[in-house]
């Protein structure tokens, strides 16, 4: 059961990264102002010049937490990759935007 709550979780958060990364051009201009903010966290990984920030995992493991699941260092990583692997997505889908 708990399989199945991590996979739905990590198939919605992806598909709101591909949704979000197909808006208009003028929408991300506007979108970019709000992402700065983020930047400034401390980040535990990068992907292609993208941080994906401590304060992210944290409130993913949070979230886990209230689910019963337990805060490891190979949570932590597994989380860490999905948000890497959803950026590499989000990423591929912006590249291929008909423009």
């Amino acid at each position: 059961m708990k399989s199945i709550k991590s996979r739905v979780l990590l198939a919605s958060a992806a598909s709101l990264l591909v949704l979000s990364a197909c808006n208009s051009e003028q929408n991300a201009q506007s979108a970019a102002p709000a992402a700065a903010p983020a930047v400034k966290g401390v980040a535990v990984a990068t992907v292609n010049g993208t941080a994906i920030n401590k304060s992210r995992v944290d409130m993913i493991i949070a979230h886990g937490a209230s689910a019963g699941e337990v805060d490891t260092p190979e949570a932590r990583k597994s989380i860490i990759d999905k948000l890497t692997m959803q950026t590499l997505i989000a990423e591929a889908a912006v590249k291929k935007k008909p423009g």
